[in-house]
């Protein structure tokens, strides 16, 4: 038992540590933003069976930070009120000062899917379908040539409020 443990004790001195070097996930970075800016109350508030499914265009510079941020053609009503999405949300993600090198001079596409924990259907006439349709943003006429990223949706389930 004791040579078992010495072994461990000298092996472990032996290794190296590697450097971290992973680049933050642009992912994470909208949804931290996304998190603190949606209305909490309302997304408390969801009846079952209601979805919200949007999604958010980042146009990167050359140098791989934000420049532009797109949202969907046409948002739903409901989706509108418990995401804000607005002028406001553009400032506060743009303002996170991260440079994606890998998506420098492209537009990359993240969906992003809030429903409820306990859900196991969706209501289709929530808007849903329509949402899906309109995952694409309208593009001013020069982004045209920038190459896209299509990036894993996001899924945030989410529990309901007791109060």
């Amino acid at each position: 038992m004791k040579t078992i443990l010495l072994l461990l004790l000298l092996s472990s001195s032996v290794c190296l540590a590697q450097e971290n070097t992973l680049e933050l996930d642009v992912r994470n970075a909208v949804l931290d933003v996304l998190t603190k800016h949606i209305d909490q109350e309302i997304v408390g508030r969801t009846p079952k069976n209601i979805a919200y499914l949007f999604s958010i265009t980042l146009s990167f510079n050359s140098f791989g930070k934000i420049d532009t941020v797109y949202f969907p053609k046409t948002v739903s009503r409901p989706v509108q009120d418990v995401m804000k999405l607005n002028s406001t949300l553009v400032g506060k993600i743009k303002s996170r000062d991260f440079t994606f090198t890998k998506y420098a001079s492209r537009l990359v596409l993240i969906s992003i899917f809030y429903k409820r924990i306990d859900d196991t259907a969706l209501d289709y006439s929530s808007g849903f379908l329509k949402s899906f349709e309109n995952l694409l943003p309208k593009l001013d006429s020069n982004m045209s040539q920038k190459a896209w990223v299509i990036l894993d949706p996001i899924h945030v389930p989410f529990s309901l409020r007791t109060n």
